[in-house]
């Protein structure tokens, strides 16, 4: 049975959204190659390899649809040649997701290290929040993992983390409790809670 249009126009889409994934790939080869040798990573490599795994995630929910619409309207004679290309896009994309990740991962884990290390010899006596804040009227969603469960309660700063490292760990994800309320900020150590508490 020929192609139809609409499936023509379809693969075309699709191959530009494998096109996508083909530029994320050679971003990260030559990246990977210099990591394998020496694992850290200037400060303007990892925001845009950051920048460029947030986008990652649209790229394949933009394949997953076409692909959903291709295989629906394709006849059963030439579905094995359409799963065939959606194995092949879901291996290139978990294995070059994967490197990215691990290569971030190593290297926001290795400059907190290194801060933890530096703090520990510092004396800072300093303690946030100033006092205990109650927090048994917030709601706060019981899906999210806080990167501190325990925010409210005074205790030692373990962690500073300076701007050049900031946008490291920053996620996309913000989530609003309310009007003059904090807000939640997706982390690389989950949710932080920002802002001013009245």
């Amino acid at each position: 049975m020929p192609e139809t249009t609409e499936i023509r126009e379809l693969t075309r889409k699709r191959g530009g959204v494998n096109h996508k994934l083909t530029n994320f790939v050679k971003h990260v080869v030559p990246i990977y190659n210099t990591f394998k040798i020496n694992p850290s990573l200037d400060d303007e490599v990892i925001i845009e390899l950051q920048n460029r795994l947030d986008k990652l995630e649209i790229i394949y929910n933009e394949f997953e649809g076409i692909q959903l619409e291709i295989e629906s309207l394709s006849p059963d004679d030439v579905l094995e040649g359409h799963y065939k290309e959606r194995d092949e896009f879901t291996d290139k994309y978990n294995k070059y997701y994967a490197i990215a990740k691990k290569m971030l991962n190593a290297n926001v884990g290795d400059q907190i290290s290194n801060n933890k290390s530096r703090s520990r010899s510092c004396s800072s006596s300093r303690c946030l929040p100033n006092v205990e804040v109650n927090i048994s009227d917030w709601k706060l969603p019981n899906n999210v993992s806080l990167a501190d469960p325990r925010f409210n309660i005074p205790k030692q700063i373990d962690l500073l983390i300076g701007a050049s490292h900031f946008w490291r760990i920053v996620r996309a994800g913000i989530i609003h409790l309310g009007k003059g309320m904090p807000v939640l900020q997706n982390t690389e150590f989950g949710y932080t809670v920002t802002g001013q508490i009245n």
